[in-house]
């Protein structure tokens, strides 16, 4: 494989405890710059998607990237994918040009030589990647039949369904009343799901015209997340950004399940015992949004809805499996599911040496 041209670009490494290796990248040109953490190759290339967007500062977008490879490798190791972890974050500036962006983002791919696999995330879309691959191919993420296939509002909604079932015996969302926080490509498509379900929706989003879209789509109800007011419903969808879930915010929250296509959604991970202990149900990020890698994961010869919703069902197998280890532990979700992915990380590490 031909590496990548690096008179496009400079390229720095940084070291963190934990992570096996951190690239900066700055294209010489213009100003295009991000960072690409690996946080695990141990059960494959490190694979996680592309995030374009504004940090106000270098330590916040690094931040943001470290966070979300170790979720990655969480991910990928708890749902047996061929993956490790890891994700690259590109510093969006006005005047921002996608292509010029992916043609150097590209070229750092080829560098790296498949040690970190990309795909779409938050600023970047399929049709990028599409972009993308014409550079390197170390990007994934296609259409089917001309659309993306929503692979992550599925599973989450699966996460729901399984949570739902395993404490009511009830199969059947319908009258339960849900609240859905960030309206985007996840959030939106989740909405449909618990629409048909028949379930009663409260949404809210920055997007003033995208509430308004899931008020006729649905029927929904706008709910300020943001506002002192408490928070009531039967089930919490963090859909929009990370760290939501802050202990002022648990303070108001009044529902029975937390489940959503979010990244990092606790703002610090102990909050999750805090919730345990409030009696709300919280199932684990990197378990309810990993559709997205599932779908990935699909990418062949058999590629199809019918297939990645297939392999996505074993999101609901998962969730039964993690909650009733919880209960005979008398726990919660996220340790049992910390556990499982760590001690499936020290077996690889073994097999590999």
């Amino acid at each position: 494989m031909k590496r990548g041209d690096s008179d496009m670009f400079k390229l720095h490494e940084i070291a963190v405890p934990g992570f096996e290796r951190i690239f900066c990248f700055k294209s010489l040109l213009d100003n295009i710059q991000g960072i690409i953490a690996v946080h695990s190759t141990v059960g494959g290339p490190a694979l996680g998607g592309c995030r374009i967007r504004e940090y106000s500062t270098f330590t916040e977008g690094l931040e943001d990237v470290l966070n979300l490879a170790e979720a990655m490798t969480y991910k990928n190791t708890l749902l047996n994918l061929p993956y490790g972890g890891g994700k690259a974050v590109i510093f969006k500036t006005s005047g921002l040009n996608i292509n010029d962006t992916l043609q150097v983002f590209g070229n750092v791919l080829n560098y790296l030589e498949g040690i970190y696999i990309t795909t779409d995330d938050i600023g970047t879309s399929v049709k990028d990647m599409e972009y993308l691959r014409t550079i390197t191919p170390y990007a994934k993420g296609i259409l089917y039949k001309g659309k993306q296939i929503q692979a992550t509002s599925y599973g989450v909604y699966q996460a729901i369904k399984a949570a739902f079932f395993y404490k009511t015996g009830n199969k059947e969302l319908k009258g339960t009343h849900v609240i859905v926080q960030g309206l985007g490509k996840t959030g939106f498509a989740l909405c449909e799901y618990l629409y048909r379900e028949g379930c009663v929706l409260y949404v809210d989003d920055l997007n003033p015209d995208l509430v308004k879209k899931a008020k006729e789509a649905f029927g929904a109800s706008y709910i300020n997340i943001s506002s002192e007011q408490k928070i009531s419903a039967d089930i919490f969808c963090p859909c929009a950004v990370g760290g939501t879930i802050t202990h002022d915010f648990i303070k108001k929250l009044s529902v029975r399940y937390i489940a959503g296509s979010a990244n990092n959604q606790l703002q610090h991970p102990s909050f999750a015992e805090i919730l345990h202990e409030k009696n709300i149900l919280y199932i684990p990020d990197y378990l309810c949004n990993a559709g997205g890698v599932i779908d990935i994961f699909c990418e062949g010869e058999s590629y199809s809805k019918e297939y990645v919703f297939e392999e996505t069902d074993k999101i609901y197998e998962k969730t039964l499996e993690i909650l009733e280890e919880a209960e005979i532990l008398k726990t919660f979700p996220l340790k049992i599911a910390d556990r499982s992915v760590q001690e499936k990380l020290q077996q690889n590490m073994f097999a590999n040496i």
